[in-house]
């Protein structure tokens, strides 16, 4: 049995250690603490060397057998000259399938990924890349780590948090800073209950009572455990980093998502995990923030050809790069109420905000060349044409008109006279994520046929106009084709739906809101037909078509070309139409993501 072999076999046991979560609401708004239980953590000095022997003994027989097998020093590592540590204690070697309290869980580059992952770049960005430290495991419960490499302008002082009566926090200081990290999703800065981790590496008896113990080195504690040690004099806010949110796995999760390769599970030394926090720590360069210190952990265990030689240019990459821009990079007071200003300026500018969506209205989504509301989520969206075929006071309900999908509606005939089968094939198209509660799959059918609406056939969805588009049953629409009155191509088939909720009462929300919130525009009836008559234009969609779909699909989009101006005039960041240190555009790179979702949801596997 070789030494790697030997390594997977070895398991620590860990004890679980409860905490106290926190609530944060919006950046520089008031943040409320639950202010739990205390809790009594019990320490054994010895059993934390003991584990951390361990741990150096084991990465002492990785490194050996590296070197007798490849005879590279893996002391040879790229590191700062100003490292205070020495090569010879920086260690980091792949534990196999080992996962324990102190590992590392480091992403693989999605080229290196067996089975790849057609939404790779379309949701859950902050992964790509990314190291997160286990904070505690238990073998088929759970696992909780946060990421380490995902830093944020963001500074939060005492005032910033309030107890759970909105009370201020006792001891409050203006002079404690925290600097704010995304630690994960999971309860994260966005969530109703938020949760607040403090990672530091204090090495005194008054911290260790509020800590716990992650790795020799590495501990961390609650914002109240944090707020005592400081005001104990044992140290400042400037020691801790402050995670808000953390990533979870549910019992076997993170064992099959290693077992797909989409993680290497890597043990390392404290010691150069602190120096790659320090580094990000202190980093004004929030966009670039964590990718060295990745790029460095796979150098050390060895993965240097596993990263392809580019500039950080991938689909993945720019994904990252733009989420983190929206994400992790938080307006200074005076740009949040230039960029607030600028937008009621842009909404209620708009040609669109204030008129109201009725059913049958036909609207566009919308986009600016510095912003793209649908690149990070729902990109289907992106260029979509929307027909609204409900609205009341729970809910605006809606179907997408320009996503064919690869399957398709079929209709036989047959000549009675004749005995001649005639067979036509229509797309069938995504009209949302949503269906009907209690229902098998409906096709919802439409038309705009000048001829049928003049003969009564099928309904008007806004009889206030004659440019509506109509609905009509199955039944009819197989009717009028099988006796010549209207064509196969004269319609468009819709399966699923797009939901908008309503606040209570229906006084907000809704697509209305949308609308107003400039996320989508209202198209004129009179550009309704034409349209309509581009998309019929669309096959089902194959690899052999998709282009064409998405040419077609544009085409429907520019028909009506937005007759809002753009009045914000973005500060900083906001003012480039391209991705952060690239030749790629916003509008391009949200072109490409589109057409990355249709093949990873409506093409089927061929």
């Amino acid at each position: 049995m070789n030494c790697l072999s030997l390594i997977t076999l070895i398991s620590l046991l860990y004890s679980v250690v409860s905490f106290s979560p926190s609530i944060l609401s919006p950046a520089r708004k008031s943040i409320r603490q639950h202010w739990h239980r205390k809790h009594t953590i019990q320490k054994n000095q010895s059993n934390e060397n003991d584990e951390e022997d361990w741990r150096n003994f084991r990465a002492k027989l990785v490194m050996q057998y590296r070197q007798e097998e490849s005879g590279i020093s893996t002391a040879n590592l790229d590191r700062d000259d100003n490292t205070s540590s020495s090569l010879n204690d920086a260690w980091a070697y792949e534990s196999g399938d080992t996962i324990e309290k102190g590992s590392i869980v480091l992403s693989r580059h999605p080229e290196e990924v067996q089975t790849k992952d057609p939404e790779s770049g379309l949701t859950q960005q902050y992964f790509h890349k990314s190291i997160i430290l286990v904070l505690d495991h238990i073998e088929n419960v759970y696992t909780k780590g946060i990421i380490l490499n995902r830093p944020t302008n963001l500074l939060l002082s005492d005032d910033d948090f309030v107890n759970a009566d909105g009370s201020p926090l006792e001891g409050s200081s203006q002079d404690n800073k925290w600097k704010v990290w995304f630690g994960g999703e999971v309860n994260g800065i966005l969530s109703d209950d938020p949760e607040i981790i403090c990672l530091h590496s204090l090495d005194n008896e008054f911290a260790d009572q509020e800590s716990n113990v992650v790795m020799k080195g590495i501990k961390w504690t609650s914002l109240e455990g944090a707020r005592k040690i400081v005001q104990s004099g044992h140290a400042s806010a400037s020691d801790f980093l402050t995670f808000i949110g953390y990533c979870g796995w549910d019992a076997g999760q993170l064992v099959e998502e290693l077992d797909k390769e989409s993680w290497y599970m890597v043990a390392a030394d404290s010691t150069t995990l602190l120096e790659e926090l320090k580094k990000n720590n202190e980093s004004d360069e929030i966009l670039d923030a964590g990718l060295d210190s990745w790029r460095l952990l796979m150098s050390m265990i060895g993965k240097q050809k596993k990263i392809p030689d580019e500039k950080d240019d991938s689909f993945e990459d720019l994904m990252l790069k733009e989420w983190t821009k929206e994400r992790l990079l938080y307006p200074t007071e005076e740009e949040g109420d230039q960029l607030a200003n600028q937008f009621l300026s842009t909404v209620t500018a708009s040609k669109s905000f204030g008129t109201e969506v009725r059913v049958g209205s036909v609207l566009r989504s919308s986009a600016s060349l510095h912003y793209n509301p649908f690149l990070l989520s729902d990109q289907e969206y992106h260029k979509s044409i929307l027909l609204i075929i409900q609205d009341d006071d729970d809910m605006s309900v809606g179907v997408i008109l320009n996503m064919p999908s690869s399957s398709t509606v079929s209709l036989e005939f047959t000549n009675e006279r004749t005995g001649v089968q005639k067979s036509f094939m229509i797309p069938e198209r995504y009209g949302g994520r949503f269906s009907e509660a209690g229902e098998e799959e409906v096709m919802l059918w439409f038309h705009c046929n000048d001829e049928l609406k003049s003969k009564g056939i099928g309904n008007p969805l806004d009889d206030t106009t004659e440019y509506s588009i109509w609905s009509i049953s199955p039944d009819d629409a197989a009717n009028v084709i099988a006796t010549g009155q209207a064509t196969a191509e004269d319609f468009i088939v819709v399966s699923g739906l797009s939901v908008w909720e309503k606040a209570p009462g229906g006084i907000a929300g809704g697509i209305q809101g949308e609308v107003n919130n400039h996320l989508f525009e209202i198209i004129p009836a009179e550009n309704i037909a034409s349209i309509f008559d581009i998309l019929l234009q669309q096959e089902p969609m194959t690899q052999e078509t998709i282009d064409d779909n998405i040419n077609y699909m544009e085409l429907a989009w520019s028909e009506s070309p937005s007759k809002d101006a753009d009045t914000r005039k973005p500060t900083g960041l906001q003012q480039s139409t391209k991705i952060y240190k690239s030749d790629v555009t916003i509008s391009e790179l949200a072109d490409v993501a589109l057409k990355r979702w249709i093949t990873a949801f409506l093409l089927q596997d061929e």
